[in-house]
């Protein structure tokens, strides 16, 4: 009788159990946690809010939007008016070198240099002013 490596056995072991899905994710072995859809959720919630942090300009209006919003703390409101701020500073640029948006749609919907200002201002922090290139 062949010896059979550890690895190949346990891998035989393994595709022999169902895998358990938990939020669209394969747990080896079949194993779940038992709070699958508390995980989901907080995992969603997580997103959402990265989503707002990151790309604050697909989640909210206006910049006083973010001010208002209760599920960021102080510190995300800061990051997401950053990402606003230099989202307006390099329209601001572009406009400057004759590349403005080509839908006026588009254009509304852009994050002005001002309102983000005024947003950061409510919440105690300064604008960065990074010079335009």
């Amino acid at each position: 009788m062949a010896l059979v490596g550890f690895d190949y056995l346990a891998g035989l072991i393994l595709a022999r159990q169902p895998p358990a899905q938990e939020g669209g994710r394969f747990r080896p072995g079949g194993q779940s946690s038992g709070n699958v859809g508390r995980e989901e959720l907080m995992s969603r919630e997580n997103d959402e809010k990265a989503q707002k942090i990151h790309n604050p300009q697909a989640e909210f209006d206006k910049p006083s939007d973010v001010v208002k919003d209760s599920e960021l703390s102080l510190t995300e409101k800061k990051k997401a008016l950053e990402n606003l701020e230099q989202d307006a500073h390099q329209l601001m640029t572009a406009s400057n070198e004759g590349m403005a948006p080509e839908n006026d749609h588009v254009a509304e919907h852009e994050p002005k240099l001002d309102e983000v200002v005024k947003a950061q201002q409510r919440i105690g922090e300064k604008p960065q002013h990074k010079p335009t290139q």
